[in-house]
């Protein structure tokens, strides 16, 4: 069955606008889409908290002024090239100083992934997890890498099979709590995983999850991945007539 309203999921899926695709997604059944999900895997989509107070720390401590600077860095290693240049320089020179930080590893990632040096962003997206295998962004990382190399079957390995948020952290009493970039970063890969896996449920669940969260940076790639997943699958189940002024008539 498809959650979405039919005139609303065509036009998203053929402007690819960021307001049509909102529109579309608004249109989904939440109501249907939690029963049905409830029915297929119980309690899997367990309930959480968001805080958007730093919560874990990571392995290697830094000085004040150099996580004033790294947090400074988090958008403008994915800028223009210029940015990223500038950002590289700053971090090899904080990666000198802190070798065990896994955050320097994946923000040096993420500006060779903006330069386009392409070789030397894989070879540090897999080297970030095989040197931190707990660190969860080297693997949304790796995940990531694999989603654009193609390879979507890859990532439930690259999770260990663990592709709930909760499962990735201690057992804790009641409902755990999660940063916003944590929830925003695994379910945006998560959606893109279940997209490509065409189990649009899921899909949009984690869609609602990181709206939920309040980043959005990524919700448009995210929701029109999500349509285009959504769109072939009724196009594979006979439904062309979508494209169709017949199939958008309400007679």
């Amino acid at each position: 069955m498809s959650y979405f309203d039919r005139e609303l999921l065509l036009d998203g899926f053929v402007n690819k606008e960021e307001s049509a695709i909102k529109e579309a997604l608004d249109s989904v059944d939440k109501a249907q889409l939690e029963k049905d999900i409830a029915q297929a895997s119980g309690d899997v989509f367990k309930p959480f908290l968001c805080t958007d107070k730093p919560i874990h720390k990571p392995e290697q401590q830094l000085e004040a002024q150099d996580q004033d600077l790294l947090e400074s860095l988090y958008h403008v290693v994915q800028g223009s090239k210029p940015e990223a240049r500038r950002s590289l320089k700053l971090l090899k020179k904080m990666l000198k100083k802190y070798p065990d930080n896994p955050m320097i590893y994946n923000f040096i990632s993420s500006a060779y992934q903006s330069l386009g040096q392409e070789k030397k962003y894989s070879y540090v997206v897999k080297k970030t997890c095989k040197k931190f295998p707990d660190y969860l962004f080297g693997k949304i990382s790796l995940a990531n890498y694999y989603i654009m190399q193609g390879q979507h079957e890859k990532v439930p390995e690259v999770f260990g099979h663990k592709l709930q948020l909760y499962m990735h952290h201690a057992e804790t009493n009641g409902v755990p709590t999660f940063h916003q970039s944590e929830i925003q970063s695994f379910y945006t890969v998560m959606g893109r995983y279940y997209a490509k896996s065409q189990q649009i449920a899921y899909a949009l669940k984690c869609y609602f999850l990181v709206e939920e969260a309040g980043i959005c940076d990524h919700l448009k790639v995210l929701g029109g991945e999500i349509l285009i997943a959504e769109f072939l699958i009724l196009m594979q189940a006979g439904m062309g007539n979508l494209l169709t002024d017949e199939g958008l008539s309400d007679e």
